[in-house]
């Protein structure tokens, strides 16, 4: 590859950036006809290593970046393929879409540990949330944009009480004219470990609106707070792997929740027992914000996409960055669906916990502004239709 000879470089199809120590730096000005990367690195500066070994440019890319004077947080995951379009100044309203992926509960009359007595967990202060949330609450938040649909995830009722208590709570919710039909999937919780575990399937399935479950597998060896599961090896675990297997018995799905450095593990899984769909929840959690982190989360994703029965969720991204702005976010959202396709990802908006970090209305507009400059039908997908084909709802 030849040193660039210019003062200047068009940046517009850089997907990624690495930094070697060794190379030989030239610094050079953005140039750029890409609308995201100009809000990015406006009159700035860049390093550009022609020989750097770090680089693994796609086909069309021929320089690898890192900026030396970033414009906002989050630099270190530059967007790919898409761009921010221009709706703030011609607003057009957000098009009719299904939350996949939501809580309610009620603090008086059913058990959550979590919320009755804090625990440490990783989001700090949440104790703005540790009251009722109910399906009123979730209808007022979206008075003034268009949810149709919505799904609900299994709020971590009282592992030591009967599971199917929640389930059946959510579909008397469900059943009631005033819920106007949602939640209209329920996601509930299951110990796929629990050798009775066939059972506990068996009565959920008999509910009209279950899809599926969560069974959380968060782990890290070295920090206590950030473990959800029993144990850090799970996805491997015989006797979990033969509760896993019983979803295909009673067409269930199965959410998986894990770090970034988990799913090399779950695509393993995946591609093992093709049969069974699974639902990434929560973008895959990228915790992390150094070039090492986001490397991680990236590869770990296209490991996971090489799977043709994996689907995933964008949602919860203000846990892990919770001063967001649509700008922090967008290089997630569009990285996620670059990598996976447009047509296996979904929007939700994992609240009531994401209330602690923005108000519903300004989370859809953000996916909205994010995805303002693709097609409609594309749009449809990833709104609405998406979570339809995979909740069959």
């Amino acid at each position: 590859m030849p040193t660039p000879s210019l003062a200047t470089a068009d940046l517009s199809n850089i997907h990624d950036s690495a930094v070697s120590n060794n190379a030989d730096w030239s610094v050079v000005e953005i140039v750029t006809s890409s609308p995201y990367l100009a809000k990015l690195w406006p009159n700035t500066t860049v390093k550009v290593s022609p020989a750097n070994p770090n680089c693994h440019p796609d086909e069309n890319q021929d320089l690898c970046v890192t900026p030396t004077t970033p414009n906002i947080a989050n630099t270190d995951q530059p967007p790919r393929k898409r761009a921010i379009g221009t709706r703030k100044s011609n607003k057009l309203p957000v098009p009719p879409f299904i939350d996949t992926h939501h809580h309610l509960w009620d603090l008086e009359n059913n058990p959550y540990p979590w919320l009755m007595e804090p625990i440490d967990h990783f989001v700090g202060d949440y104790s703005a949330i540790r009251k009722s949330w109910l399906i009123g609450d979730l209808h007022e938040g979206a008075k003034n944009v268009p949810l149709v649909k919505s799904v609900h995830v299994q709020a971590e009722w009282d592992h030591n009480a009967d599971p199917v208590g929640e389930t059946a709570w959510l579909q008397s919710v469900a059943d009631d004219p005033n819920s106007k039909g949602m939640p209209n999937a329920i996601i509930a919780y299951a110990n796929l470990s629990d050798p009775n575990v066939e059972g506990i399937l068996e009565r959920h399935a008999q509910h009209a609106n279950w899809r599926g479950i969560r069974h959380m597998l968060n782990w890290s060896d070295d920090k206590p707070n950030f473990r959800f599961a029993e144990a850090g090896d799970l996805m491997s675990d015989p006797q979990w792997l033969a509760g896993y297997k019983l979803l295909e018995k009673f067409n269930g799905s199965f959410e998986v929740q894990i770090w970034p450095w988990q799913l090399q593990e779950a695509a393993k899984l995946a591609n093992q027992i093709p049969e069974i769909q699974i639902v990434l929840g929560h973008a895959a959690m990228p915790i992390g914000r150094t070039p090492g982190d986001l490397r991680e989360w990236r590869k770990g994703l296209e490991a996971l996409g090489t799977a043709p029965n994996i689907s995933a969720k964008i949602s919860a991204l203000g846990m892990f960055d919770q001063k967001w702005t649509t700008d922090s976010i967008a290089p997630f959202v569009l990285d996620m669906i670059d990598i996976l396709g447009v047509d296996r990802c979904m929007f939700a908006s994992n609240f009531p916990v994401d209330s602690l970090f923005s108000n519903y209305e300004t989370l859809w507009n953000a996916y909205d502004e994010i995805t303002s400059d693709f097609t409609d039908a594309e749009r449809n997908k990833l709104f609405r239709t998406n979570a339809e084909q995979y909740y069959r709802i």
